[in-house]
């Protein structure tokens, strides 16, 4: 799998903004963008259902939204750390 790109969405009065990731899977070409809680959902739930195994960590959340492009595409490299470690371990 690999992460390669993110984009900023703004959000109007109420929201704050935040970053889509975009996901490609080779095999199937498939192109899916996915949010932070997306990944944090994907993590927990791994961790609930087998309490035994080994899941790779993922990105720590910020209590800051930090939108630089250096904190962003090292979440990105964690994210698709965290994929592959999925499907090849």
């Amino acid at each position: 799998m690999k992460v390669e790109k993110y984009e900023i969405v703004e959000e109007g009065l109420f929201s704050s903004d935040y970053a889509l990731y975009e996901v490609k899977t080779p095999a199937m070409n498939w192109i899916v963008q996915r949010r932070y809680s997306d990944f944090e959902w994907l993590y927990n739930s791994l961790k609930r259902f087998y309490p035994g195994r080994f899941v790779p960590p993922i990105a720590k959340k910020t209590t800051l939204k930090d939108t630089s492009g250096k904190h962003l595409y090292e979440r990105m490299r964690t994210f698709e750390f965290f994929l592959n470690e999925l499907l090849f371990s």
